[in-house]
């Protein structure tokens, strides 16, 4: 009877933890009884096989990749979890210590459920996480927790028990998608199939002041892919705007800003002052400085044998370096004056703040 209550108590724990999560950054951590949030970060002392571990939720994927990898930063003791996509167990590859899982080359939604575990793990007090990703054989980053989200078991239901335990407790109303906006999405959809840049652009409108994920990753979209700069940057404009309860726009927007190509610089620079007026700013900074440190400020110009000087790229060189950089400032709150020591200067109040 004791044993009995133990267990019911640790149930009902653990359907409230379920619904005070739901909806939050991270995934749901279940070590045998007892669940926690879990923010991307290592798991310590993790047991043998004999106690279930497991960590479910929703992946946000970027927003463009031809090839993604998943595996877990830290190797030590058995490192045995294993990763499922949308109830779909991925292969592994061993690569040193490493066990990597690498997404099938397929079409995926924006979000799909993640299920990590079933472990095969034989000795106690090994170590898993943070995990992490690498997109089309790029260096391998932790995937932010903006990327991760707690929606419950790993088909993204709530289970019934949590409903009834709880009287059909909704989530936050940011999380969930309303009538009004769904409607919003709709009416976008419609008006954004449309050959004219400005009536696309104008549609963007529609998703102004938009609290749901999906309605920032629509913009995240067409900021991304539209063949039109004007409506690009237009979306870019939106997000920025938008009423965030956390960074997850701000990552789109840092996303959105990383994925162009060294040469757009001018574009880089568009998206960059609209971005500057997202309420959260880390990522986005983080973005900024990233490109930042990888330029160059021109202190004086050449003369080569034929009389040519390169004097007019000099300028436009000094004139791009400094708009990226008043939008740094600007997105960081800090003052760093354009000159030749300007990218080491960046670097070094990144690495410092």
């Amino acid at each position: 009877m004791v044993l009995f209550k133990q267990h019911s108590i640790c149930a009902i724990l653990s359907i409230c933890l379920f619904h005070m999560c739901w909806g939050e950054d991270g995934l749901l951590l279940k070590i045998g009884d007892e669940s926690s949030l879990w923010r991307n970060t290592v798991i310590e002392n993790l047991p043998t096989r004999d106690t279930p571990v497991s960590l479910t939720g929703y992946l946000i994927l970027p927003a463009q990749f031809q090839s993604l990898r998943l595996k877990s930063k830290t190797t030590w003791g058995s490192e045995r979890l294993k990763i499922f996509i949308d109830g779909v167990e991925l292969p592994f590859e061993r690569n040193g210590q490493s066990r990597i899982a690498t997404l099938p080359s397929k079409h995926y939604p924006r979000r799909v459920s993640i299920l990590i575990g079933k472990s095969i793990a034989a000795t106690p007090n090994w170590k898993w996480g943070p995990l992490e990703w690498s997109m089309d054989e790029a260096d391998w980053t932790a995937v932010p927790v903006e990327n991760l989200e707690v929606r419950g078991n790993a088909d993204g239901d709530p289970p019934a028990a949590a409903e009834n335990a709880l009287a059909k407790r909704l989530p936050p109303p940011s999380i969930v998608l309303s009538p009004d906006e769904l409607n919003a999405q709709n009416e976008f959809k419609k008006m954004y199939n449309n050959s004219s840049s400005g009536v696309r652009q104008s549609s963007l409108d529609l998703l102004a002041k938009a609290y749901h994920r999906s309605s920032w990753q629509m913009l995240a979209s067409v900021a991304a892919s539209d063949s039109d700069e004007y409506v690009r940057v237009h979306a870019i404009s939106v997000l920025a705007h938008e009423p965030a309860r956390n960074g997850a726009a701000a990552h789109e927007l840092a996303q959105c800003f990383s994925a162009l190509k060294s040469t757009d610089v001018e574009l880089k620079i568009r998206f960059a002052k609209e971005m500057s007026d997202s309420e959260f700013k880390y990522e986005i900074a983080n973005a900024l400085q990233d490109t930042l440190v990888r330029m160059r400020y021109p202190e004086s110009y050449t003369i080569n044998s034929n009389g040519i000087s390169n004097l007019e790229i000099m300028r436009k060189l000094r004139v791009q370096f400094r708009s990226l950089l008043e939008s740094f400032n600007k997105t960081a709150k800090c003052n760093i004056e354009a000159n030749g020591t300007a990218p080491a200067r960046v670097q070094r109040w990144w690495e410092s703040n």
